[in-house]
C-alpha cells in the first residue's frame, strides 16, 4: 500500500491506509434484487464469501465497497477504486 493525499467522491484524503468507509450499493442493484441475492448466497455457499454476523451484532468490516451489477449480462461487480487510491500499481 502507499500513501494517498486526494479527493474522492468530494471528499479530501491524506492517510497512509484507507480510512473507514462503508458505501451504498449503485442504483442498479434495486432491479436486479433477486440475482444479486441469488448470487451472494450461492458466494455463501461455495465459501467466496463469509458471513460474519448479523447486522448490528457484530462490528462491521473496516471497508465496505459498493457492488453494482453489469445489466447487458447480469454479473455482480464490486467497485473498488477507493481501495484502489492506496494500492501501489505494479505492473507485470
Amino acid at each position: 500500500m502507499k500513501p494517498f493525499k486526494g479527493s474522492y467522491m468530494g471528499i479530501k484524503y491524506a492517510s497512509v491506509e484507507p480510512p473507514t468507509r462503508v458505501f451504498k450499493n449503485y442504483h442498479s442493484c434495486e432491479q436486479f434484487s433477486q440475482f444479486v441475492t441469488d448470487t451472494i448466497s450461492q458466494r455463501i455457499e461455495t465459501g467466496a464469501i463469509r458471513v460474519w454476523g448479523r447486522v448490528g451484532e457484530v462490528k462491521p468490516p473496516h471497508l465496505v465497497l459498493p457492488m453494482r451489477i453489469e445489466p447487458q449480462k447480469p454479473r455482480l461487480c464490486t467497485d473498488a477504486r477507493f481501495l484502489n487510491l492506496w494500492m501501489i500499481d505494479t505492473p507485470f
